[in-house]
């Protein structure tokens, strides 16, 4: 399972899975944001994360395969999804004990699963902070191509959406990948 991880271009995501947002600095980027320029404002002009932080700070694909997930998968995670996603513990619970004896079929499930735990936690984090949507799971059926998808692209794009989505009065929470806004501003300061 370990090759089939860092077979896929996101084993530096399995490092920062954990990390925890400084809520108030992660609320003034909200308060700052432009959704008309997709971009933070401040005193000393214009920024945001591009492309290139993205790849400089993470080391993931940027490039590649456009990311298209209307079909649905076929394997457990997909019957088991309850709604529209699946819960951390559950994951965890169904796909982490990996034997010498489990077959090459229970190995890519058990991969898939850990990758979709992986980027639940960090590029496509929802509001709750306990589950993750399963549509990227269509993308890891072959995890031969995992690595040929553009997940830096996708990442920024939604981080994007939801800061769009998140300036606006009604809006409580924001999702997405908010360490690489941090990262990001304290590389500039």
């Amino acid at each position: 399972m370990k090759e089939k991880i860092k077979n896929s271009g996101l084993l530096p995501l399995t490092m920062i899975t954990h990390y925890r947002c400084n809520s108030h600095r992660v609320s003034a980027f909200v308060e700052r944001w432009h959704p008309e320029t997709n971009s933070l404002h401040f005193d000393f002009g214009e920024m945001g994360p591009t492309l290139d932080d993205v790849e400089q700070l993470l080391g993931i694909p940027t490039y590649g395969l456009a990311m298209h997930t209307e079909n649905k998968a076929k394997d457990a995670l997909a019957e088991a999804k309850r709604g529209q996603a699946v819960m951390f513990d559950w994951l965890r619970l169904y796909f982490s004990d990996l034997r010498q004896s489990n077959t090459d079929e229970r190995v890519n499930y058990c991969s898939r699963a850990s990758l979709l735990y992986v980027l639940g936690c960090t590029l496509f984090c929802d509001k709750t902070g306990n589950k993750v949507n399963v549509a990227p799971l269509a993308l890891l059926e072959d995890l031969d191509r995992v690595s040929q998808y553009g997940w830096g692209a996708s990442a920024l794009t939604f981080l994007y959406r939801q800061l769009g989505q998140a300036s606006r009065r009604d809006t409580e929470q924001l999702r997405g990948f908010l360490t690489l806004l941090e990262v990001h501003f304290e590389l500039l300061v």
